[in-house]
């Protein structure tokens, strides 16, 4: 079931993969914490925590369509097409 963690490279590909979410779990909780503590307003928290997610949804939206990532042939790379 787990024959890919026999490789050394996938399993550093891993580990950097779940300390990266971790930290950015980290530095989200952090950042509401930090406006909490600054404002006391739940609504501006609000507004921080939807701020902080516009990015990430519209790069990855922009992302899919751009590379057409399950229509396009692996054989050849996205410059030769």
């Amino acid at each position: 079931m787990f024959r890919t963690l026999h490789y050394s490279n996938f399993r550093w590909f891993w580990v950097n993969g779940a300390a990266q979410a971790m930290a950015q779990g980290m530095q989200f909780m952090a950042l509401g914490l930090l406006v909490l503590d600054i404002t006391g307003s739940s609504y501006q928290l609000g507004l921080v925590i939807f701020a902080y997610g516009i990015p990430n949804r519209v790069f990855s939206m922009l992302g899919g369509i751009i590379c057409f990532v399950d229509s396009r042939d692996r054989r050849y790379s996205w410059v030769d097409v």
